[in-house]
């Protein structure tokens, strides 16, 4: 896992680029995949930030995204998060 500075341009709905802040990024080798975790710049009706997720491609500048569709990647993506946040004190 890795910390990043780092912003990324996604498309929002409208069609509009929306920069959002890179959280951290970490790999799953038993599904040989790539994620990021990002600041989606909203907040929850309890007051707290909500993030998003997404499966990546690395390799170059412009980088590649997936959706997380399966629910039992959406889980592991969770649990990783959770742990994170854990072992921040948050």
């Amino acid at each position: 896992m890795e910390n990043n500075d780092v912003k990324i341009k996604l498309i929002d709905a409208e069609g509009n680029a929306v920069e959002k802040s890179i959280l951290f990024t970490f790999r799953c080798e038993e599904l040989d995949k790539d994620y990021l975790v990002f600041d989606a710049g909203e907040v929850d009706s309890e007051g707290n930030s909500v993030l998003g997720a997404t499966a990546y491609i690395p390799g170059s500048s412009v980088v590649n995204i997936e959706p997380i569709t399966d629910p039992d990647e959406l889980k592991m993506v969770n649990d990783v998060l959770k742990e994170v946040l854990e072992s921040q004190g948050e």
